[in-house]
C-alpha cells in the first residue's frame, strides 16, 4: 500500500468514526427527548395548575372525547410511537404544564362547535409484535365505538407514526369514510413530521440493534424505504389519485431542525428525525414549521405557533365553508319534507283528522321539527338561522294543530312560540347591523323583507296562541289578537287568519264577547 493510499484509508476511517460518534450522540439526544429528559414532556404540577390540567387524560389513556358536541365536524388527534394523548400535545415550561393543544383548540372561537377527540393506540418499548396494523385496528374500533365515524367531517391531526397508522386505517377501511346519513364525508389529514417513507434515524445501527433486541415490530416498520411502508405508500397514493375516499384533503408539514438545536453549533441540524422527502408525499404543498423540532412541532404554546396556524388555515380553507354549505343543503332538504307534510295537513282538512294524511302529519311533524332544530346554528349563514327556527316553529304548529290531547298540544305550541321568538330575535340583530352600515346584513335584510318572514312568523305565533287557548291557557286568546295586530293587513288579506280552525274559533269567541 502506498503512502497516499494509507493516508486515504486513515482519513476514511477517521470520517467513519466521526460519523458514528455524531450518530450516536444524536441517538442519545433523541432517546432523551423521547423519554422526557431535557424537553417539555412532563406533568409536574408543583406550581399553579393551569385550567385544563384536571381535564387532561391520564398517561397512556387514549380514545376519549376531549370536547364532544353535536357539530357534524370532529378533529381527531393521533399521537406517534412511544407517545400518548397526554404528553404528545402538552407544552411545558420549566417542568410546568402551560398549554395543551386540544384545549387550546377547544377554547378557540374559530372552532367553537367542533368536537375534539383524542385518538391513539398502544405503543411501548416492549410492545413487541403490536404493529401498525394492530394500532390502526385499535383506532378504527374506537372511532366507531365513540361514534366519531358518524360525523360528516373528520379532520385527523397526526404526529409522526400517527400519520402512518391513520393512512393504513383509511386505506383498509375506506368504505367507512364515503358518507354519513346519505351525505358525502369530508376527510382531512394534517400530517406533521410523519415518516411516510420511513425515518433514516431508525436505520442507525444502535436503534436497529435495540429494535431487534426488544422485538419491537412497530419501530422496525419505521426504517427507511422498508417493504411495509413502500406498499402503504403506493396504496395511499392510489387512494388519493383515484379518489377512493371521494373527499379527502390534506396538508403535510415537517420540523425545521433536530431535537438538539444550538444556533452556533449546527453539527446536529444536518439531519432531521423525519426528512422532508419522507414527510411530504401526497398533498400539494409541504410546510416547514419554523423553529420546531420533531416534538415541539406538535406542542403549541399559543395560537401563533406555526402548527396551530397551519391547522387553523387548513380548517378555514377546506372545512368551514363546506360545513356551512352542507348544513344549508340539509336544511333545505328538511324544508322540502316539511312542505310535503303541509300538503298532507291541507288534505286532512278535506278528509278529516282520522284520515291517513292526518296520521302521517301527527307521526312525522314533531320529529321533523326536532331534526331541524339539531342543525348547528354556527354551521348556517345568518339568514338560514332565521329560516331554521321558522321551520321548527312551522313543524310544531302542524303537529299541535292535529293533536287533540291538551298537554301534548300545549307543549308543541310552546315549542313553536320559542322557535318563533328566536327567529325574530335573530332578525332584530340583523336589522340593527344593517342600520349600522353592515353590507352583508343589508343584503340579508332585503332578502328577509322580500320573503315576508316577520309576517309569517307572527301568523304562526297567532296559531300557536290559539292552540294554547284551546288547551285552557288563560290570556291566550288575548295573545292571539295582539299578535294578529302586529301583522301587515295586506298579508292577512291574502292569508286570512280565520282559515285556521283554532284561530277562527278564538276570533268568533272574542267577537261574541264584544
Amino acid at each position: 500500500m502506498s503512502e497516499a493510499e494509507g493516508l486515504s484509508a486513515m482519513n476514511q476511517g477517521l470520517c467513519k468514526q466521526k460519523h458514528d460518534v455524531i450518530q450516536f450522540i444524536k441517538l442519545v439526544m433523541l432517546l432523551l427527548s423521547v423519554l422526557g429528559v431535557g424537553c417539555s414532556k412532563t406533568s409536574d404540577t408543583s406550581g399553579p395548575e393551569p385550567s385544563f390540567f384536571k381535564r387532561l387524560p391520564k398517561s397512556n389513556q387514549n380514545n376519549v372525547w376531549y370536547k364532544e358536541t353535536n357539530s357534524p365536524t370532529a378533529i381527531v388527534f393521533v399521537h406517534g410511537i412511544l407517545g400518548d394523548s397526554r404528553d404528545t400535545w402538552l407544552y411545558s415550561r420549566n417542568s410546568q404544564p402551560v398549554q395543551y393543544w386540544p384545549d387550546l383548540l377547544a377554547n378557540d372561537p374559530a372552532f367553537a362547535r367542533v368536537g375534539v377527540y383524542l385518538g391513539g393506540y398502544y405503543t411501548s418499548v416492549d410492545s413487541q409484535l403490536y404493529d401498525v396494523t394492530d394500532a390502526a385496528d385499535e383506532l378504527f374500533a374506537a372511532l366507531k365505538r365513540d361514534r366519531v365515524l358518524d360525523r360528516q367531517n373528520i379532520l385527523f391531526v397526526c404526529h409522526s407514526t400517527g400519520g402512518i397508522v391513520v393512512r393504513y386505517m383509511l386505506y383498509h377501511h375506506r368504505e367507512e369514510f364515503y358518507s354519513s346519513g346519505g351525505i358525502d364525508k369530508t376527510v382531512g389529514m394534517l400530517l406533521i413530521a410523519s415518516p411516510s417513507y420511513g425515518s433514516k434515524i431508525a436505520d442507525i445501527d444502535v436503534i436497529r440493534y435495540l429494535t431487534d433486541q426488544f422485538n419491537n415490530r412497530l419501530s422496525g416498520q419505521l426504517r427507511w424505504n422498508n417493504e411495509f411502508l413502500k406498499q402503504l405508500d403506493g396504496n395511499f397514493k392510489d387512494l388519493v389519485h383515484f379518489k377512493l375516499v371521494p373527499h379527502l384533503v390534506g396538508r403535510e408539514a415537517v420540523e425545521n431542525h433536530f431535537v438538539v438545536h444550538r444556533k452556533w453549533l449546527p453539527l446536529f441540524d444536518r439531519h432531521l428525525v423525519v426528512e422532508p422527502e419522507s414527510a411530504g408525499r401526497y398533498f400539494a404543498h409541504q410546510v416547514r414549521l419554523r423553529d420546531t423540532d420533531h416534538f415541539s412541532a406538535v406542542k403549541p404554546d399559543s395560537r401563533e405557533h406555526p402548527a396551530y396556524e397551519l391547522l387553523a388555515d387548513f380548517f378555514r380553507d377546506e372545512f368551514r365553508g363546506m360545513e356551512i354549505e352542507r348544513a344549508q343543503d340539509k336544511l333545505l332538504q328538511l324544508k322540502s319534507q316539511l312542505m310535503q307534510l303541509y300538503g298532507l295537513y291541507e288534505a286532512s282538512g278535506t278528509y278529516g283528522t282520522q284520515s291517513e294524511a292526518a296520521r302521517q302529519v301527527t307521526l312525522n311533524a314533531e320529529p321533523l321539527g326536532k331534526e331541524i332544530l339539531r342543525i348547528d346554528d354556527d354551521s348556517l349563514g345568518a339568514g338560514f338561522v332565521i329560516a331554521k327556527y321558522e321551520y321548527v316553529c312551522f313543524a310544531n304548529v302542524l303537529a299541535a294543530s292535529l293533536e287533540r290531547r291538551p298537554d301534548p298540544a300545549r307543549s308543541l305550541a310552546e315549542d313553536a312560540l320559542d322557535a318563533a321568538s328566536r327567529a325574530l330575535a335573530r332578525r332584530k340583530d340583523i336589522l340593527r347591523a344593517a342600520e349600522q352600515g353592515d353590507l352583508k346584513a343589508r343584503q340579508i335584510e332585503a332578502w328577509l323583507n322580500a320573503g315576508e318572514e316577520a309576517n309569517r312568523l307572527r301568523f304562526l305565533m297567532a296559531v300557536a296562541h290559539a292552540i294554547r287557548a284551546r288547551t285552557g291557557i288563560e290570556g291566550a286568546r288575548r295573545d292571539v289578537l295582539e299578535t294578529l295586530q302586529e301583522i301587515d293587513p295586506s298579508y292577512l288579506q291574502r292569508f286570512p287568519a280565520a282559515v285556521h280552525p283554532d284561530v277562527g274559533r278564538v276570533l268568533r269567541q272574542m267577537s261574541g264577547r264584544r
